[in-house]
């Protein structure tokens, strides 16, 4: 066992991240204490963990690599509180944060398996566009982008809850018990959901959100039934019926 082959599933690791920059070719890793096994390839590094590779930085208090005993497949976990990834997304521009007691990622699929507390964010130039927290996120990544998530509530009942900012329109607001998210189309899929928007709110067993337009549609989805609710203003209804009466007697 060489010590460099670790290091090659780092910078494999690293390599799905979009990490763009000066540096986008080098990797350095700090850490308080490392232990380095040469017979099974396993790696642990702990206390103030700190990668950087390119514009893309993850900190955590553990940082372990192995060899998954069921798939053979290589795999990392970063342990902390919380553990962080951050990262531009070279396709769209956007900064992901990604937060969690754990992160288990699996370097050669590119999959990202999230659990505690677990947060991930999309800003644009500093303005929040996504958020979600959940008991789970698993997320899938390319070298450009991350392609598509998954996030699930706790299954003592507590739901996942999802923020959206569209570019016109209210802010969307949602609780639910399962998120499916399409990042490349932007378009989620909330099951057994409740979404506020404004003063409007929408329950569903399944309701899909336009990640272009934010435009909401809902079905049963096989437990609830779509229901809308919403405030009227009558101040305002009944000043508009009076203006049109007024304008119908008008010569």
């Amino acid at each position: 066992m060489k010590l460099a082959k670790f290091f090659m599933i780092l910078l494999l690791a690293n390599s799905t991240f979009p990490a763009e920059g000066p540096a986008e070719n080098s990797l350095t890793l700090s850490a308080k204490s490392t232990r380095i096994n040469l017979q099974t390839s396993a790696a642990d590094f702990k206390g103030g963990i700190v990668i950087n590779h390119g514009n893309m930085k993850i900190s955590a208090e553990t940082l372990a690599q192995q060899n998954n005993s069921d798939s053979k497949r290589e795999q990392m976990l970063l342990t902390g509180n919380p553990a962080r990834i951050e990262f531009k997304q070279q396709a769209t521009n956007l900064e992901i944060t990604i937060e969690a007691a754990k992160i288990l990622f699996f370097p050669n699929d590119g999959f990202l398996e999230i659990s505690g507390n677990s947060q991930l964010k999309t800003t644009d130039n500093g303005t929040l566009q996504t958020a979600i927290k959940a008991d789970t996120i698993s997320v899938k990544l390319t070298t450009k982008k991350i392609e598509s998530i998954i996030a699930k509530g706790k299954e003592n009942g507590t739901p996942l809850s999802y923020q959206f900012s569209p570019k016109q329109g209210e802010k969307i607001i949602a609780s639910a018990e399962q998120l499916t998210m399409n990042q490349i189309s932007g378009d989620v899929e909330l099951h057994n959901a409740t979404v506020n928007q404004g003063s409007n709110q929408l329950r569903a067993g399944l309701i899909q959100i336009d990640g272009k337009t934010g435009n909401l549609s809902a079905n049963s989805g096989g437990n609830i039934r779509p229901s809308l609710s919403f405030e009227l203003d009558l101040d305002t209804l009944e000043q508009t019926e009076r203006e049109k009466k007024q304008q119908e007697q008008q010569p």
